[in-house]
């Protein structure tokens, strides 16, 4: 039972009358419990003719039988009974009474199924109808002989269709070699390169890689071709539309596996050409019981309306005609409602006709509380639906909302849903409601809409220069095979104000100004391109959000909107920014993959110094080349994101930016420097330099960032650890080039600094505020590391992955705070020192040369270990040791049953579970728990083993033998292969007497391979839990056969602290001298496994 419990996804627990008398079963739903808080297990409980709340309290009929216990047993275990039951009657269940059998069991299927089809993928909370829709689509699914690989649902928008398909995918994924499951194919091929987008998407979805090369669409259909070839998978491609989507991915479909099995899902009934070999189901709409059980559960939180509320129900729901997405919706927006609005609410539907869908769901827009939320809805539904949640929160709070509260609302009011990646969902047919109530609203007139979200409307009102003051936001996406669009020359007589604080802070006697050629310079060939008027959007005064996409920008931007919050220019043509371009107001700029060499235009300054010096009058005249940044007018700035920049080398002064709270600069590979004014962002919580491979030095100033929380320079590969930028007068990080730059050196020989100080390594000036840093990638060695890493105090999150260290510095233990490490790929890393205590998670996988972890925190009771493919792993401290057999000083438990000599020079395959690696070598011996066991060839139990069996189940009496001062059991186990590997391979021992079980499953373990058979010999050594007169039971829970069976009891009158053992190792010690209570699975019952 306790291995069915693990190696399930969901246990249902039927209560009864009868139920408590079962002592068994209260043992068991401990056990449940204990899972479902340490894994996440799901728990369904059936409360079957039984009040729920005579279990919670142990009340009604399950009081006397408790009170029975309580005179019998031992008070803990009855307090343990009575907490679980309290703690599964509190969870979400089912009350049935007692009733036809069969439609009971059918009830609790089709709950179980809707509980499992939740742990992936983010599905309505109430599955009303599903079971039924999925049966026949399930049965074609499991039979692997039908001639139709091909499944094709249809039906009208809102009614199911994905739903049923995120169900059917989750139930029957993990039965075939490849699965993938493509959402919204619709929206991922109505951009440009579309189809080679959806390749993209598969191919990286089946082969586990973020980035893709597919040139075009024949290639992509050879390379998933290539990739599933020979292999049964299961594909579902949701909302296709066109037949050429369905190419793109299956090509000609005569190189399908045998088994292997697509779905489609679609509104559109064309794609079932009656010639095409499809399996077509039509999803049907729900039945008026259906709909009611549905929308009550939406409106009222429970199966059936309130009181008073009956009539006006049916009447909505009459409405909605069995489609579940209107119902939900109109639910939705009900709940808690005041009766008038149910009337009024009904009146509207009286409107409607019964094809006009987006008007019932429209009123589900009607009811938000107020203008507010409606404004969040439609912003979102326009420009953020499929953006990263945290994104779009931090983008809507600068536009004035309260972002979270309202996203939390419109997913309560069913218009908005969260995918597991944290992503903003909608359904297409809600978000083409919110683009019917724009129209609506602005009575179809395109310049007056509140939100352009098509590229094709904003091109027009761009274009004949239509826009108005109401529009608030816009999105224009240019692709780029039509080679962008273009503005109009700009004016080259605009020039910065070099004036006031700029003159001030240079300190110069006076300074004659000339400007430069300020013309924005254009990469590439853009002839024979439309041509548009910068001016087109000077009418759109209220505009707070732009999203832009290979647009240029060419005119005079002073007309621009004052009010514009955030920036999104994508592909950015030009090598600097606009000077006149309004940033006053400007919270956020996003401008990935842009030109931009620097982010202003420069400005030749000729400065004159008269200076006193050996009583003479000295003219100098300098030329200064001054990047006068737009970033001292950016004073509400808040995110400057320039990521992928490839073309940015410098970044200018910051001074102009007291409000700055993240700068992300990612994969900007040729920036070479970062401003020393960056010490004054004293909000700056985010700095990102993730892939700046340029990046050689970091000023000293980073140690004045009092605020910084996240630090990211992982693939730095060329920035030096070990120095930082020197705070010079020499410096010329400074935006500043100096034509005469002799004579400068001259002055400052003259006037040197007060405040040269020497380098220093980058670590040791990073902030104590300090949450999250990631260098890796960054060719860091353990030199780097600073000697004391104490100051680093509020650290949670360090990644050195990828680094060529060695070992980790003593001082790591230091780290005090730190929850995550990861080394993952350190390929020279051989030993990890002592580790904080803090730490929750260890992802070392790749380590390929790790040999021996000290000491390591929790000893995997509470630690999350990650070590797959560290196949040199020989040790972890207090938790196992593996050691050649040959090596060890004492061998005679060993000699005493086989001798020595028999395994010398035997080779044998052995897998490690804990690292997944599988490696050759000789004959070796492990220990953890105490345990002793080793592996090799061997086609019978050794004579000595005083008890045998082949069946797997050994029964013993321990001997009355005194003065012992150690016992314990010999077990050995010989066991062949058959044609699966085995994978499951348990020891269980019970104390029947003293009502204890282990169960013991090695981290090591060998596979018959080329021997026709394997010896398994494991020395138990027990402390006080096994006394002269105890009953003892073995028995064997193993995938492979077993051949023989064996255990002997033995003993020593001295104890003799190295035999058998490694010296001083703690993971020696007595199977029940250590500490195992986190092993535990229920009452006096423990699993004794590292591996999860």
């Amino acid at each position: 039972m306790i291995k069915a419990i693990k190696q399930s996804k969901i246990s249902v627990v039927i209560f009864s009358n009868e139920y408590a008398y079962s002592t068994w079963c209260l043992d068991q739903l401990v056990n449940i419990l204990e899972r479902k808080e340490k894994m996440g297990h799901m728990i369904l409980p059936v409360f079957y003719d039984v009040d729920p709340s005579h279990v919670r309290k142990q009340t009604g009929c399950y009081a006397n039988v408790f009170l029975e216990y309580e005179d019998q047993i031992m008070a803990t275990r009855v307090q343990q009974w009575r907490a679980s039951l309290r703690d599964i009657a509190n969870l979400a269940g089912m009350v049935l009474e007692n009733g036809h059998e069969s439609k009971l069991v059918q009830e609790i299927v089709e709950r179980t199924w809707i509980k499992l089809s939740h742990t992936v993928f983010n599905v309505a909370p109430y599955l009303i109808g599903v079971y039924s829709r999925i049966k026949k689509i399930s049965i074609w699914l499991q039979d692997d002989l039908s001639n139709l690989p091909i499944s094709v649902m249809y039906g009208a928008g809102g009614i199911g269709k994905t739903t049923i398909a995120k169900i059917l995918y989750q139930l029957y994924h993990e039965r075939f070699e490849l699965s993938s499951f493509i959402a919204n194919i619709k929206e991922i091929t109505n951009i440009s390169n579309g189809l080679v987008n959806l390749q993209k998407h598969i191919l990286s979805d089946i082969l586990k890689q973020e980035k893709v090369d597919v040139q075009d669409v024949d290639q992509g259909i050879l390379q998933i071709k290539e990739a599933l070839c020979c292999r049964r998978f299961l594909f579902v491609l949701d909302d296709v539309d066109q037949m050429d989507q369905l190419y793109a991915v299956l090509g000609l479909r005569d190189w399908f596996s045998a088994g292997s099995k697509i779905i489609v899902t679609t509104r559109n009934e064309i794609l079932l050409n009656p010639s095409a070999n499809y399996f077509s189901y039509k999803v049907n709409k729900l039945d008026f019981h259906e709909s009611l059980l549905l929308f009550s559960w939406h409106a009222f939180k429970h199966e059936h309306p309130m009181k008073g509320y009956m009539e006006l129900s049916k009447k909505l729901i009459h409405r909605c005609q069995g489609l579940p997405l209107a119902l939900q919706v109109l639910g939705s927006s009900l709940l808690d409602a005041t009766k008038d609005m149910w009337e009024v609410t009904s009146e509207k539907l009286n409107g409607i006709s019964d094809s006009q869908t987006l008007k019932i769901l429209g009123l589900g827009y009607d009811n938000l509380h107020d203008d507010q939320e409606k404004n969040l809805f439609l912003d979102i539904a326009c420009f953020f639906v499929g953006k990263d949640k945290d994104y779009v929160i931090r983008i809507l709070d600068e536009c004035d909302f309260y972002a979270r509260a309202g996203i939390q609302n419109l997913i309560e009011k069913c218009l908005l849903t969260i995918s597991q990646q944290n992503k903003l969902l909608m359904h297409r047919s809600i978000k083409e409601m919110s683009e019917e109530v724009i129209r609506q609203e602005s009575l179809g007139e395109l310049g007056k809409y509140n939100r352009i979200w098509d590229s094709k409307n904003a091109l027009t009102v761009l274009r004949e220069k239509s826009g108005t003051e109401s529009i608030e936001g816009l999105n224009l996406d240019l692709h780029e095979d039509r080679n962008g669009f273009l503005l109009e020359d700009c004016d080259d007589n605009l020039m910065w104000n070099l004036e006031g604080n700029l003159s001030k802070r240079l300190c110069f006697s006076f300074l004659y100004r000339f400007t430069l050629n300020s013309s924005m310079t254009v990469s590439g060939s853009m002839s024979n391109t439309e041509r548009l008027s910068a001016d087109a959007f000077s009418r759109l005064h209220n505009l707070r959000l732009l999203q832009l996409r290979n647009v240029q920008l060419f005119g005079s931007c002073e007309g621009f909107p004052k009010k514009l919050k955030c920036l999104c220019w994508h592909n950015f043509q030009s090598s600097s920014f606009p000077r006149d371009f309004p940033m006053e107001n400007l919270s956020i700029i996003e401008m990935h993959s842009s030109n931009l060499q620097r982010i202003c235009e420069g400005t030749k300054v000729y400065v004159i110094f008269f200076f006193f010096l050996f009583n003479s009058y000295i003219l100098f005249i300098i030329t200064i080349h001054i990047s006068c940044s737009l970033l001292q007018i950016l004073r509400s700035l808040k995110v400057l994101d320039l990521s992928h920049s490839h073309c940015l080398t410098r970044m200018p002064d910051f001074c102009g930016l007291p409000r700055l709270e993240k700068l992300i600069l990612e994969d900007c590979i040729n920036l070479v420097k970062v401003h020393k004014s960056i010490g004054r962002l004293d909000r700056l919580l985010l700095l990102n330099l993730k892939g700046c491979e340029n990046l050689k030095k970091l000023p000293k100033e980073i140690e004045g960032l009092k605020s910084l929380g996240n630090l990211n320079l992982s693939g730095c590969l060329n920035l030096d650890f070990a120095k930082a930028i020197n705070k010079d007068m020499t410096s010329r990080n400074d935006g500043r080039k100096y034509s005469l730059l002799p004579l400068v050196k001259i002055l400052y020989s003259v006037f040197p600094s007060k405040s040269k100080r020497s380098a220093s390594s980058i670590l040791k000036l990073l902030p104590c505020t300090l949450k999250s840093l990631d260098i890796s990638a960054c060719n860091l060695t353990e030199k780097a590391i600073p000697s004391d890493l104490s100051f680093l105090s509020s650290l949670l999150y360090l990644n050195l992955s990828h680094n060529p260290i060695v070992t980790l510095p003593d001082n790591i233990k230091d780290l005090t705070s730190v929850h995550i490490l990861e080394i993952v790929g350190c390929t020279q890393l051989e030993l990890l020192p002592e580790l904080p205590s803090s730490l929750k998670m260890l992802d070392a996988r790749s380590c390929k040369s790790l040999k021996i972890i000290t000491n390591l925190p929790n000893c995997l009771r509470s630690l999350e270990l990650q070590l797959t493919d560290c196949e040199e792993l020989v040790e972890i401290e207090n938790i196992f040791k593996l050691k050649p057999i040959t090596c060890m000083n004492n061998d005679r438990f060993l000699n005493l049953w086989v001798g020595i000599d028999f395994v010398e020079g035997i080779e044998i395959e052995f897998s490690n579970n804990l690292t997944c690696t599988t490696r050759k070598g000789p004959v070796q011996g492990l220990y953890e728990f105490g345990i002793f066991s080793t592996f090799f060839p061997g086609n019978t139990v050794p004579i000595g083993f005083n008890k045998s069996s082949i069946d797997g189940y050994i029964c013993l009496t321990v001997p009355p033998l005194p003065k012992l001062k150690r016992q314990g059991l010999d077990i050995c186990v010989v066991y062949m292969h058959n044609k699966k590997p085995c994978e499951k391979h348990y020891i269980i021992i019970s104390n029947v007497t003293k009502r204890i079980t282990w169960i013991y499953s090695p981290i090591v373990f060998v596979q018959s391979g080329s021997y026709e058979t394997i010896l398994w010999l494991s020395r138990w050594t027990f402390g006080d839990q096994l006394e002269r007169g105890d009953e003892v039971t073995i028995s064997l829970d193993m995938s492979c056969d077993v051949k023989e069976f064996g255990v002997s009891h033995y003993n020593d009158e001295v104890v003799d602290e190295e035999d058998g053992q490694v010296q001083g190792h703690p993971s020696s010690r007595h199977v029940i001298g250590m500490d195992i209570s986190e092993y535990r699975l229920s009452t006096d019952v423990y699993f004794l496994t590292h591996v999860s």
